[in-house]
């Protein structure tokens, strides 16, 4: 197919050359009968201008945007036959779809791994929603996908909903439309039937959390009730019985685990704690914020858990402020680990969840359900990954070492 474009192209070149060919003989015969330098000069310009616009015209002819007419001069088939392959390729023959896909390939009309995904009806891309990509959990989750999907020679489209429902089914619906092969959810808002539209497009997905939602077969998540439980009844061990609960806006589902974990934990029911329960955004800011709010309304407690590490820094630097001791006057624990943890002062006590590897999972699962769709039938499968409490100073610990308990 090149050396046919190749050809016409040159063939092109030839017929502009013959065109121009007086005026290059009379400009050489100027060049070589004449003395005058100066007009030797001016001849040999015009050479050389001309061959240079027959290399250019010659460059760009061969750089020209092959179009389907194109494709079906090449095939010998008609553009409505082209317009099939590239639309609805499941209803053209084998034989044909390959002769167009191949001509397609040579000539450059499409990328080499959309010509293969026209074959095999896929588009190696797959579409990851979270809540809050500022979130480090979500950011580890990402990471775990990710190196799943570059294995398979896969791309994640990621997909930041805000913990907004509306948001979420949008960028659904927008996946779908660009034909993703597979799509997870982590911690969705969706209500049970929003995901309806999967299933009538017959796409595969993997919810990361406890929710159920419909079509979906395959579920992996962390258990944040136990862990919000485990965290809590460390905190009542030290000594601590006045504990505030700081949630961010997580989605309902994870914020409800958070709170159904720290009420079991206390021995109590829910409702009855919702004077200890706050919540603010995820960030230092916000943090710093509720810290100094309850300082300011004699309301602080004796420890503090909170959603995120982002939280925690900002009531560290509350505390700081207001000549609140740490451990002393109030201990801190958060739910999620991150490197900085480990190096503020004092440092703090936290649940260190397996969210790379929980990213991990959730891809595998979706691959295997794209390669096998049967697999979708299969009774529902809860893969759920344990974390670990990873116990330093904030808290009161005055172990040199830190231990960390399953």
């Amino acid at each position: 197919m090149k050396s046919f474009s190749f050809l016409l192209h040159f063939l092109r070149s030839c017929s502009i050359l013959i065109l121009i060919a007086p005026l290059c003989r009379k400009s050489s015969r100027t060049l070589f009968e004449r003395g005058d330098s100066a007009e030797k000069r001016l001849c040999f310009l015009k050479v050389q201008l001309v061959l240079k616009l027959l290399f250019l015209y010659t460059f760009c002819m061969s750089k020209q945007t092959i179009n389907i007419k194109d494709i079906a001069e090449i095939t010998g088939l008609s553009t409505a036959t082209i317009s099939r392959v590239m639309n609805h390729p499941e209803k053209v023959r084998l034989d044909t779809r390959e002769k167009v896909l191949a001509a397609m390939e040579q000539s450059g009309y499409l990328p080499n791994h959309l010509a293969r995904g026209l074959i095999s009806g896929k588009t190696h891309t797959i579409a990851l929603l979270v809540p809050d990509i500022e979130h480090t959990t979500y950011q580890m989750i990402l990471s775990g996908v990710e190196t799943i999907s570059i294995d398979k020679h896969y791309n994640v489209f990621l997909c930041n909903t805000h913990s907004d429902p509306v948001i979420e089914y949008e960028y659904i619906k927008m996946a779908v439309n660009k034909g993703v092969d597979g799509i997870i959810l982590s911690n969705s808002s969706l209500r049970y039937n929003q995901t309806k539209i999967l299933d009538d497009n017959s796409i595969p997905f993997i919810h990361i959390g406890k929710k159920t939602l419909l079509g979906c077969s395959n579920r992996c998540y962390i258990d944040h009730s136990r862990d919000a439980q485990k965290v809590t009844e460390h905190l009542k061990s030290m000594g601590h019985k006045e504990i505030v609960l700081v949630l961010n806006d997580e989605s309902e589902e994870t914020r409800g685990q958070l709170i159904e974990g720290y009420a079991q934990a206390l021995g109590k029911d829910p409702a009855s704690l919702k004077d200890h329960i706050y919540s603010c955004a995820n960030s230092l800011e916000g943090g710093f914020y509720i810290a100094s709010k309850l300082i300011d309304e004699n309301r602080l407690g004796r420890a503090i858990l909170t959603a995120t590490d982002l939280q925690a820094f900002g009531i560290l630097k509350a505390a700081q402020k207001n000549n609140v001791r740490i451990p002393n006057d109030l201990a801190l624990a958060c739910m999620n680990d991150s490197s900085v943890c480990a190096l503020v002062s004092p440092p703090l006590t936290c649940i260190a969840a397996p969210s790379k590897r929980l990213g991990m999972v959730a891809a595998r699962m979706l691959f295997d359900s794209i390669a096998d769709r049967n697999l979708e039938s299969i009774e529902l499968q809860d893969v759920i990954l344990q974390s670990t409490l990873k116990i330093r100073q904030s808290c009161g610990n005055t172990k040199n070492i830190y231990e960390s308990f399953e």
